[in-house]
C-alpha cells in the first residue's frame, strides 16, 4: 500500500502529463495504429477489423455515413457494445488497480495533485487529450510502485499513444490522423484567436479560446472584435459567453451593466505613453449573481482597451497587486505602483 509521496516524486506530476498529452500533435504511425486497434478489438473477443484512415475526424465521419448510404448497412454494423467494452477492458480495469494499491489519503492527495494539473484539459471534447491524460495518470502511477495488469496497460498505453480519433464498428475500424498542429494558451488550454486551435491536413479544423469550443461561424463573429454587446449577451453557453465578452467593447459592457468607477491610476511606458488604469464594480443583476470587479486599461501603441476580473478590491493597486501575485511570490501595492508598467500584466 502507497500512503505518501516523497517531494521528489510529487516535482515530477507534472513531467508525466505533459509527456503524454504532448504526444496529441505527434505525426500517427499508421503500422503502429493499427496494430494497437487489432489487438485491442482481439482482447475483447472481437473479429479483427478492417483499419480505414481519414484526414480528420469529420472526414472520418463522412466515410461513415457514405458507407452506410452504399452498402446499406451490410458492411457497418452495430457498435452499440464496443465503446463499453472498450472502457472495461482498459481505463476501469486499470483505474480499479491504481485505487486499489493507494491509500486513501494518498489517493485524496493526487487527486488534489494530478487534477489541479488536468482539470482543465479533462473537460476538453477532443478524445486523445482526454485518454492521453489518463495515460499520464496511469504512468505516474507505474513509476510510484503501483502494479498493473501488464497486459492490459500495454494495450491501454499503445492504444491512446497511437490512436487520435476512432469511430469503431464491428469489424471495421475508421481512424482519423492526428492533426497537423495544436495550439495551446500558457495555461495549457487549446487556445487561438487567430484561426484553428486544431487543424488537420484536409483543412478541417476545431476552434476554441481558452479551452471552450465554438463552432467556426459563431468564434468567427467573436474574433472579429464587431459582434454587437447585446448579441454577445444572447450567446446562450455561459462560458462560450465570458469567452466572447473578452473580444467585446470594454467601454460597452462598462455603460450596459452600469459599472460604477472606484479608482483610477496611470502609469507611463519609458516612451512616455500612458497606460490609464481603471477599477470599476458591476453590480449584481441580470449578468453577475454578485458583484464583479473588473479591471480597464488601454494599450498605449493601439488604444485598444483591455478588461480583466479581479478580487474585490478599493484600490487599482490593490486590484495589481493580487492579480500579479502568486503562491509564492507577493507583489504589494506599493512594489506594483513602482513596476514597469506591461500590457501583459492581464
Amino acid at each position: 500500500m502507497i500512503t505518501k509521496l516523497t517531494k521528489e516524486q510529487e516535482a515530477r506530476i507534472p513531467e508525466f502529463i505533459e509527456k503524454y498529452v504532448g504526444l496529441a500533435g505527434a505525426k500517427t504511425n499508421r503500422k503502429k495504429a493499427t496494430a494497437a486497434i487489432k489487438n485491442l478489438y482481439k482482447n475483447m473477443g472481437e473479429e479483427e477489423p478492417v483499419v480505414i484512415y481519414a484526414q480528420s475526424p469529420f472526414a472520418a465521419a463522412v466515410m461513415v455515413a457514405m458507407c452506410k448510404v452504399l452498402f446499406k448497412e451490410k458492411v457497418i454494423k452495430n457498435n452499440s457494445q464496443l465503446y463499453s467494452q472498450l472502457y472495461s477492458q482498459l481505463d476501469s480495469q486499470l483505474y480499479s488497480q491504481l485505487d486499489s494499491q493507494l491509500d486513501s489519503q494518498l489517493d485524496s492527495q493526487l487527486d488534489s495533485q494530478l487534477y489541479s494539473q488536468l482539470k482543465d484539459i479533462n473537460q476538453n471534447w477532443y478524445l486523445v487529450i482526454f485518454w492521453l491524460v489518463w495515460a499520464g495518470w496511469y504512468a505516474y502511477g507505474e513509476y510510484i510502485g503501483v502494479k498493473f495488469d501488464n497486459a492490459i496497460y500495454k494495450l491501454f498505453t499503445d492504444f491512446v499513444t497511437n490512436v487520435s480519433f476512432i469511430i469503431p464498428y464491428k469489424g471495421i475500424a475508421f481512424v482519423s490522423e492526428n492533426p497537423n498542429s495544436i495550439i495551446w494558451s500558457d495555461q495549457k488550454l487549446l487556445h487561438n484567436p487567430e484561426g484553428a486551435a486544431i487543424s488537420y491536413a484536409d483543412g478541417y479544423g476545431l476552434y476554441a479560446l481558452n479551452g471552450v469550443r465554438f463552432e467556426k461561424e459563431l468564434y468567427e463573429k467573436v474574433t472579429s472584435g464587431t459582434m454587437p454587446f447585446e448579441d454577445i449577451l444572447a450567446i446562450e453557453d455561459i462560458d462560450q459567453r465570458t469567452q466572447a465578452m473578452r473580444f467585446g467593447d470594454v467601454l460597452k459592457f462598462i455603460e450596459h451593466t452600469k459599472g460604477k468607477l472606484l479608482d483610477q491610476y496611470t502609469k507611463h511606458t519609458p516612451d512616455g505613453e500612458p497606460i490609464n488604469y481603471r477599477l470599476y464594480c458591476i453590480p449584481k443583476g441580470d449578468i453577475f449573481m454578485v458583484d464583479a470587479y473588473y479591471m480597464v486599461y488601454n494599450d498605449p501603441s493601439t488604444q485598444k482597451q483591455y478588461m480583466s476580473g479581479v478580487n474585490p478590491c478599493k484600490t487599482v493597486a490593490e486590484a495589481m497587486s493580487w492579480k500579479l501575485s502568486t503562491d509564492t511570490h507577493t507583489v504589494t501595492p506599493d512594489q506594483w505602483r513602482e513596476l514597469q508598467p506591461l500590457i501583459t500584466e492581464s
